[in-house]
């Protein structure tokens, strides 16, 4: 529906306030009761605004007084840039998605270009205004270094802006890297051909970060025959990942699909102790987010902390989401299949820069 004038609106009073009261709209399925509550993006409503909804919507949804009305808000371009002219732009292979029939897809090797060494700071990756219909995902990995391309970088997915890493951080990408780009399309109803772009935003040149971001997922991976999750049937399935060195996490993006209901993780500590760092519990598939730290509350974790993860299915009629709860799911790609990853953006820490920001955050805990 459109909601861009009071007469677009007023139809849809009732609905609005059972999303806002649920916590539906905006998308951010953030646990409020579990883990870190701070986070860049946080784009969700406070307890007022969402009272003072709640207060129109059960007086009537009145129009108030027209003189106060704000002026329409002018929309950007749908095919611009989020992050301005990319320094390098890759694209991809037009793909012609027929208008109905089973998903599709495909794996792409495509050359950068890069003449020299340089360090990515952040990534988009459009795909066309009408193309989104289509698009399930686009995941990027870097091929370089003999590499065949499985170090992850970025993800397109509903809901998720373009990546943009802390100041200070990047990632290497060698002269004649090259990307790897997995795609996995739908059909939508229409015959669309769909032309994505990628964007890489550098550094440059002469500029090397103080610190390299690392990717770490945190769940069971492709081809994984662990999932089982019967009919009509809630199931919680854990993963755990170790890290070898110490590291400030940056970001923490829960990945299911369909009968996805809730995530928690948590790190274990050396010592045994354990922390909650972010968990969702009202998790949609059609509004990927990923949680953004904000600096002064990021984790620092030492060598050897465990990653835990904590996935819950509701394969039950109660999911309002779940498109037939009489059948049996395991692990696939297709988005009635369900999946368990959850996405952690890291910077590695020597031990000496571990300590001190640990010591540095304890005497501000402490002020």
């Amino acid at each position: 529906m459109s909601l861009l004038t009071y007469e677009d609106a007023r139809p849809w009073a009732r609905a609005i306030k059972q999303s806002v009261v649920r916590r539906d709209m905006p998308p951010w399925h953030l646990d409020p009761h579990q883990g870190i509550q701070r986070f860049k993006n946080d784009r969700s409503l406070s307890e007022a605004q969402i009272a003072l909804l709640v207060q129109w919507v059960d007086a009537g949804a009145p129009l108030g007084d027209p003189a106060a009305l704000p002026a329409p808000i002018a929309w950007a371009d749908a095919d611009r840039w989020q992050l301005g002219t990319p320094d390098v732009v890759v694209s991809v292979p037009p793909r012609a998605v027929p208008a109905g029939g089973p998903d599709s897809w495909a794996d792409y090797i495509i050359d950068t270009g890069l003449a020299d060494d340089r360090y990515i700071r952040a990534v988009e990756i459009k795909p066309t205004p009408s193309g989104r219909r289509v698009v399930h995902h686009i995941v990027t990995f870097l091929a370089q270094g003999g590499e065949r391309g499985d170090a992850y970088l970025s993800e397109y997915a509903v809901g998720k802006d373009a990546e943009v890493f802390p100041a200070g951080t990047g990632r290497l990408i060698a002269r004649g890297a090259k990307l790897r780009v997995n795609v996995h399309d739908h059909p939508a109803g229409e015959p669309i051909t769909e032309r994505t772009e990628i964007g890489l935003f550098l550094y440059p040149k002469e500029t090397i970060p103080a610190h390299q971001i690392a990717a770490v997922t945190v769940g069971l991976l492709l081809l994984d025959n662990d999932l089982d999750i019967p009919a009509h049937r809630t199931a919680t399935y854990e993963a755990f990942a170790t890290l070898a060195r110490a590291a400030r996490m940056i970001s923490f993006q829960p990945h299911m699909h369909m009968r996805g209901k809730a995530m928690l993780l948590e790190a274990i500590y050396p010592d045994g102790r354990r922390e909650a760092l972010g968990a969702v519990d009202g998790y949609d598939f059609g509004a990927q987010v990923a949680y953004i730290y904000e600096d002064d509350v990021s984790p620092l974790l030492p060598a050897g902390t465990v990653l835990h993860a904590v996935a819950t299915y509701d394969n039950t009629a109660a999911n309002r989401k779940n498109p037939d709860p009489s059948q049996w799911v395991g692990f696939g790609n297709r988005s009635i299949d369900e999946m368990f990853q959850c996405h952690v953006l890291i910077t590695d820490l020597d031990e000496d820069e571990y300590l001190s920001l640990a010591r540095m955050r304890a005497r501000r805990k402490s002020e």
